[in-house]
């Protein structure tokens, strides 16, 4: 949560506060801080519009829209003060009206999964890379080899006719 009298925006991919300066606007503003996370994260963003009252939060809404960001939206009879819930689903940019905490408890148990299998997946790729390495090792040892005979088989061929000349 943001503290009241301040802003949140997003800067180097970092959450920033700033005190808020404009008298009649909300602090905090959610048309800040949706706008700056657009801008970061463009189709990767995503916000959540839970709780609060008035329509701030909707000109960020549609930012976050036009950079292809995914919005969520309480359900109104589930939002403490649905007025933001309302202005954002009004502007026609929200993806999808829920029950968040049942969503929010859905959408962690599926990211657990996921950071647990993309860990699993991790380890093997370092596996395979280690192996691969240890083969990319041996394969410049004989590749060495190799050009050791090639030169030694250069040297002997270039030797023969010096040697079957003298055998006449």
């Amino acid at each position: 949560m943001i503290p009241p009298g301040y802003n949140a925006h997003l800067e180097d991919r970092r959450l920033c506060l700033t005190l808020a300066e404009r008298q009649n606007i909300p602090k905090p503003s959610a048309n800040e801080l949706f706008t700056s996370l657009a801008e970061a994260f463009s189709d990767h963003a995503l916000a959540l519009v839970l709780s609060g009252t008035g329509s701030d939060g909707s000109h960020g809404v549609r930012h976050l829209k036009a950079k292809g960001g995914f919005v969520l939206a309480k359900d109104l009879r589930q939002a403490r003060y649905s007025g933001m819930p309302k202005a954002a689903i009004d502007t026609g940019g929200v993806d999808r009206v829920r029950e968040l905490e049942r969503e929010l408890v859905t959408t962690r148990e599926h990211l657990h999964t996921s950071v647990e299998d993309l860990a699993t997946s991790n380890e093997e790729l370092q596996s395979t890379n280690e192996a691969l390495l240890t083969v990319n090792e041996e394969l410049q040892g004989k590749t060495r080899e190799l050009s050791q005979a090639l030169g030694d088989l250069e040297n002997i061929k270039n030797a023969l006719p010096a040697v079957n000349g003298h055998q006449k």
